[in-house]
Formats: C-alpha cells, structure tokens, sequence
C-alpha cells in the first residue's frame, strides 16, 4: 500500500521526505510519544491497518520509530 499525503492523518502536520524501496520517511509534528501513539492509531483507521509498535527511540528532539 503506498502512502500519500491525503492518506496520513489529518490532526497532524504531515511531510512525505522521502520513499525507497519499502522504507518510507515521513515527518510529523509529534511533540510527545503520546502523540506518536495517537498518529499510529488514526493512521491504522483511516488506513484500515493494525500496527504493532516495537521499538522506539527517543533522541533528544527526534522521535524515530
């Protein structure tokens, strides 16, 4: 499934950077894990996707998930 603009959640500010192979970079203004835990959630229902969150890795004022 690609993903788009249109398809990443409206409540954030959303920025596909960059799409290779099957990795796909896309920035957002999440200012908290909690917010990291409220996009995935509203992509997986917009998108009709169930997502698991394994590892996440805060550093300093970069999330990477």
């Amino acid at each position: 499934m690609a993903i788009q603009n249109s398809n990443l959640p409206p409540s954030f500010v959303n920025e596909i950077i960059n799409i290779v192979e099957d990795e796909i970079i896309v920035r957002s203004n999440l200012k908290s894990v909690s917010d990291v835990y409220s996009w995935i959630e509203e992509y997986g229902r917009t998108s009709d996707t169930k997502w698991n969150l394994r590892y996440s890795r805060p550093s300093g004022t970069r999330l990477v998930c």
